[in-house]
Formats: structure tokens, C-alpha cells, sequence
């Protein structure tokens, strides 16, 4: 099983790595469109598999996640990178429609 090598060794002169995880391309799209002209580079995954992958290869400054993605969700993702690397991990902002109040705390 790959590591998750979470600690970022970019500079505040390299450009800022973030991950968005959306299986919908056009909010995928709409994301990027918004953060790339700021100056950040960023990958997609749409789904948790590829997300892994691309988690095993880079650090991340910063993981955009959508909650409901096919296969795997992305709360279970979150929550095995958090359990692997709790110290290391990159911050998270969950994507979402979900709104119940239970939802809110499980996330």
C-alpha cells in the first residue's frame, strides 16, 4: 500500500498544490477556473481510487473533497488519511449537498 506523503516541501515562492476530488467535471472545471488564474496548481481526481494515486505521488497544500463520490466516499477517505498520517495531513473542505444536521457533524 503506497504512503501518503503529506508534509508539503513547497516554499512561499512555489506555486501552492490543491486536490480537487469531485466526480462532476463541471464543478471540477468551474474549481479550477477559479484557483488556477490565482496562481495554484492543481490536480483532479474524480473518484477516491484516483485520488489515492494522486495522493501517493504529490504533497498537497490544501484537498477540496467532494463527500459523495461513486465507489468510495469521500469521508472515508478523508477519515483513512487523517488515521495514517494525523500530524501530516493537509487541510480539507468538504464539498457537498448533503445539509442535515447529522451530516454537518459526521464531516
Amino acid at each position: 500500500m503506497p504512503s501518503f506523503p503529506f508534509k508539503s516541501r513547497l516554499t512561499k515562492k512555489s506555486m501552492q498544490r490543491i486536490l480537487i476530488v469531485e466526480d462532476e467535471p463541471e464543478i471540477r472545471e468551474m474549481i479550477r477556473f477559479i484557483l488556477e488564474p490565482k496562481g495554484f496548481l492543481v490536480n483532479e481526481a474524480d473518484n477516491a481510487q484516483d485520488a489515492r494515486k494522486l495522493l501517493s505521488k504529490h504533497s498537497y497544500d490544501l484537498i477540496l473533497m467532494d463527500w459523495m463520490l461513486p465507489g468510495r466516499s469521500g469521508l472515508d477517505l478523508i477519515r483513512e488519511l487523517k488515521h495514517k498520517a494525523p500530524q501530516n495531513s493537509p487541510p480539507v473542505i468538504m464539498l457537498t449537498a448533503k445539509a442535515d444536521e447529522s451530516d454537518k457533524v459526521k464531516g
